[in-house]
């Protein structure tokens, strides 16, 4: 459930409602990416998309999510974002900057995007079973257009006995996709199929090395205790990013067995300079 909390923008950041887009920049949340030939087409004429309403920021065209599509939104679901940098944008080597940001006392970066070529999508996830104040935004220099939304995890009703599953279905999320080495994140593993989840206390850490995933030692010690995950249910864990971690990409993985099956799951961060 999502409730959409408000929309906002820099004064010279104009909202358009141009008769002309669509192919080119479909880049509106939650809909399919267009072509690329279409939107190198766009980017070099600088003529605006067929059916495009959205924000120009400094020469480059962006898109936020409608409100009727905010709402619809889950944890875990994904959003599709981009941008078009035209002529001009792209002479004075200006970039859009795509933030999703979970808000509240201590705000947190879920993911960030820069546009710095002509033209570029994003898959944006909002974290999975996970309540929360967010705020989309985009920016470009110190213009910015966002959206702030409310999202609330609902849990599906669970079954009266927690049955082996014949299928599996689970998600692992993460509280901010871009820690720094030292800083402890949450993560969820959900369970949305129609049986239990058996799992455990612990993470396995891997760090990616020439696009191969490899095991990272993380010499800690968690308890030996057998944890069921029932369906609908989820089962959240703090991980502290190792202090001497060099900024890279890594991933977290969990492992549970279901179905009579070891399976893994796992979910993908990227690790910044303080």
């Amino acid at each position: 459930m999502t409730n959409v909390m408000g929309r906002g923008r820099t004064p010279r950041s104009a909202r358009v409602r141009h008769p002309l887009l669509a192919g080119v920049l479909g880049l509106v949340a939650l809909v399919a990416v267009p072509a690329a030939g279409a939107s190198t087409a766009v980017a070099k004429t600088g003529t605006a998309p067929v059916n495009y309403e959205g924000e120009f920021l400094k020469g480059i065209a962006v898109t936020l999510p409608t409100d009727s599509k905010l709402r619809t939104l889950k944890p875990g679901d994904v959003l599709k974002v981009g941008a078009v940098r035209f002529d001009a944008a792209v002479r004075k080597h200006r970039v859009a900057v795509v933030t999703l940001t979970r808000l509240g006392a201590r705000p947190a970066v879920i993911a960030r995007r820069t546009v710095n070529t002509r033209s570029k999508s994003f898959s944006l996830q909002i974290p999975a079973t996970r309540s929360g104040h967010y705020r989309l935004r985009w920016s470009v220099g110190r213009s910015f257009t966002q959206v702030t939304f409310d999202v609330t995890f609902v849990a599906p009703v669970a079954p009266g006995r927690c049955a082996e599953p014949l299928d599996v279905s689970a998600e692992l999320g993460v509280d901010s996709s871009e820690p720094e080495a030292g800083e402890t994140i949450g993560v969820t593993l959900a369970n949305s199929g129609p049986g239990c989840l058996q799992t455990g206390y612990g993470f396995a850490w891997q760090v990616d090395r020439n696009g191969v995933w490899v095991d990272v030692p993380l010499n800690t010690v968690v308890p030996a205790i057998a944890l069921f995950v029932q369906p609908g249910q989820s089962l959240t864990e703090n991980f502290t990013v190792p202090k001497n971690t060099a900024p890279g990409m890594y991933r977290i993985v969990k492992h549970f067995t279901a179905a009579g099956h070891v399976v893994d799951i796992d979910d993908e961060i990227t690790v910044v300079k303080a």
